[in-house]
């Protein structure tokens, strides 16, 4: 399963490097339209900067994937912020270096630095979050099964999406499609297997076609 994550919260920083200052900032951007005009709006904010250097990744695997030096030499600034955005396995993300020009040659190497380090903080000053591949289920069970599936969720800490109470309980909930090592969701199959066996059959339960959802910590948000 691949890893991904977005920005909930768009992140921000700055690095000097022998007087130059390096202005980093991450934002979300679902397609390279709103990347662009993102990337416009900050050259506009800083008409007077020396170089706005950029990298962007949107839409799904294989994902969209642009960069610009904007007249830094060439590989120092634009595809060293790529990496980065790569390392942290972003999507539909775009991140800018606005660079100050403190009157000091860095070389290659200090220029490479700075950039890769600017967009870095960057990252860590966002919100970040996890995107999967889940399916929602729908179960419909009696009043008397009900304080056992209700156990079973809060003790796996599956999402609810929804829950109605009338003349029976139903309760819609967020599970993996595949499994993932690094969550401890419960996939569809292991939660209606799990539900079947709790309420004898008993349970009706329905599963939805595959949706991406965002995790970030004991948070869950279905993405659009």
């Amino acid at each position: 399963m691949s890893v991904s994550f977005r920005v909930e919260k768009s992140g921000s920083a700055e690095v000097v490097r022998k007087k130059s200052r390096f202005l980093s900032v991450l934002l979300s951007v679902s397609d390279e339209k709103e990347a662009f005009f993102e990337i416009e709006k900050i050259k506009k904010e800083h008409y007077n900067a020396r170089h706005n250097c950029f990298a962007f990744i949107v839409g799904k695997e294989p994902f969209t994937e642009r960069f610009s030096d904007d007249g830094e030499p060439q590989g120092t600034a634009g595809k060293v912020i790529l990496d980065v955005m790569k390392h942290n396995h972003l999507s539909n993300a775009l991140i800018v270096v606005t660079r100050y020009f403190g009157g000091v040659l860095l070389g290659t190497g200090g220029l490479t630095e700075a950039y890769s380090s600017a967009a870095a903080e960057a990252c860590k000053d966002a919100g970040l979050m996890r995107v999967l591949m889940g399916r929602q289920v729908d179960v419909s069970l009696d009043y008397t099964d009900y304080g056992k599936i209700e156990y079973l969720i809060r003790d796996k800490g599956i999402p609810v999406m929804s829950s109605d109470f009338a003349e029976d309980v139903k309760v819609s909930v967020m599970t993996l499609d595949e499994a993932d090592p690094e969550s401890s969701l419960m996939t569809s199959e292991m939660f209606v297997n799990k539900v079947t066996e709790l309420t004898n059959g008993r349970a009706k339960t329905e599963v939805s076609d595959p949706v991406e959802f965002g995790l970030q910590g004991d948070r869950k948000v279905i993405q659009d």
